[in-house]
């Protein structure tokens, strides 16, 4: 099962079947911003059905431990997910300089914030791509923004991804705003692309990035790193972020790691 939102489901198959459950429990569902009081109550409570029913859970980052009552620990198992998927293109330099950001349009990702941050700094051009046309935020971030002669609102691309990766390997930097949840594949496909990131200042983000990122946590702090890009696309931080992705994340650990599971056998960090 993926998503903490089936609970009551891996309660059902529990009890009923009584089959070996393993659910993937995706992050924090039950914080997210988008969601009212009453269903982040349901979520949490799916969660911890999710928790008690399954036989192992699935965590994508160590900070999800602090989530995880500790009398479930026995069950977490630590799995990733790979970067050496993507495509080999050689790099074309753009007509303008610009950052870039790949998110999902939901309030937690902070792409207001990001863009606000941009709006008073003419220097580069902001590029964000994502599904804008899917939700009440993003459709209102479009409308607000999308005159804006330095931000470029690019719909989301799912079925080219070498234009995708093309326009990270292009970028000056790349801007992750995701403020809830475990590793976000977005963030582990721009480390694999040997870019320097600026990234929101959670625990999560910091593992994921093993510390080698910079990090904002509000406008202010964003802008004042901006003000340094020269510097930050100097250094060896995007050289640093693609080694540490490709040796610690590949697709054969996370198959092999998840074959195992489905074997009922323990992995080295259970």
């Amino acid at each position: 099962m993926l998503g903490a939102g089936s609970g009551f489901s891996v309660a059902f198959f529990k009890i009923i079947f009584k089959k070996t459950i393993i659910v993937h429990i995706d992050g924090l569902e039950w914080k997210r911003n988008k969601w009212n009081y009453f269903v982040k109550l349901f979520l949490k409570q799916n969660t911890w059905l999710c928790y008690r029913f399954s036989d192992f859970i699935i965590i994508d980052n160590k900070a999800l431990l602090d989530y995880v009552p500790l009398k479930f620990h026995y069950k977490l198992v630590e799995i990733g997910y790979g970067c050496d998927h993507l495509p080999e293109i050689t790099k074309i330099e753009p007509p303008y300089p610009y950052a870039l950001a790949i998110a999902r349009a939901e309030p937690e990702n902070n792409l207001q914030a990001i863009i606000e941050t941009f709006l008073s700094d003419n220097k580069i051009n902001l590029v964000i791509i994502s599904n804008w046309n899917d939700t009440a935020y993003g459709r209102s971030l479009k409308k607000l923004y999308s005159d804006q002669k330095n931000i470029k609102l690019i719909d989301a691309i799912y079925n080219d991804p070498k234009l995708l990766h093309q326009y990270r390997l292009s970028c000056k930097v790349y801007i992750h705003g995701h403020s809830a949840g475990g590793t976000n594949p977005s963030l582990v496909e721009a480390m694999a692309a040997g870019i320097p990131i600026i990234a929101y200042d959670n625990k999560f983000n910091r593992i994921t990035t093993n510390n080698i990122s910079i990090y904002f946590n509000n406008i202010f702090e964003l802008q004042t790193h901006l003000n340094n890009l020269d510097s930050i696309c100097n250094s060896k931080m995007g050289p640093s972020l693609k080694d540490y992705a490709l040796k610690n994340y590949q697709w054969e650990n996370v198959t092999s790691n998840l074959v195992k599971i489905i074997n009922n056998k323990n992995i080295d960090n259970r």
